[in-house]
């Protein structure tokens, strides 16, 4: 029992760093690479290459998501000489709880007193990345772990896990375009942040 509570408390704990970690970093890049992409002239305007690079970014977050999370679940996995993850359903459940709190906890509301204050369109982008994690995330752990760790046969495992982020990758775009429909309705407060310098 002390065994099982230490491993449940080590994924939240895991599960917490590796989501907070990922955010941070995912808002500093947006920050400074925006190229003023939500600002001015080209907030309301869908370039190329704007929607180049936020799929890029999009792309780059889920990715460090979902290789940061294959690497703890094989890390579980691989304690086992049959590849199973103890009390599975408990682990996901302890890795998927700090994720939906640390999202319940957004609630953006616009500062007019912000030294720099964010745009509209950068807040919609990140509630929309946050958004998808949340839906996509639980399918994706499960996946991970009865479609690529616990599988001995071909195709190989490195092979098995490409295909399973190509497949969430392409998911998570379809999944982009609409919450960015959606978002707005959702936090409404949106509608106050400025869009021009």
């Amino acid at each position: 029992m002390i065994s099982l509570c230490s491993s449940l408390l080590v994924t939240a704990f895991v599960s917490t760093w590796i989501i907070v970690g990922i955010g941070f970093t995912s808002r500093v890049l947006i920050m400074f690479t925006s190229n003023n992409y939500f600002w001015g002239e080209e907030a309301y305007s869908y370039p190329a290459g704007k929607l180049i690079w936020m799929a890029g970014h999009y792309v780059l977050a889920g990715g460090a998501l979902a290789l940061a999370w294959y690497v703890y679940w094989w890390i579980l996995s691989s304690h086992s000489e049959t590849r199973v993850i103890r009390h599975f359903p408990l682990q996901l459940l302890f890795a998927y709880v700090p994720l939906l709190l640390l999202f319940s906890q957004i609630n953006p509301v616009y500062n007019p007193d912000q030294m720099i204050p964010p745009s509209s369109g950068e807040i919609r982008f990140l509630l929309c990345m946050g958004m998808s994690a949340v839906l996509l995330f639980p399918f994706y752990l499960i996946c991970i772990y009865r479609f690529v760790l616990r599988v001995n046969t071909a195709p190989n495992r490195t092979i098995r896990l490409l295909l399973l982020l190509i497949s969430f990758a392409l998911i998570g775009m379809g999944l982009l375009c609409l919450l960015w429909r959606i978002v707005p309705q959702l936090y409404p407060e949106l509608n106050k942040f400025p869009i021009f310098y």
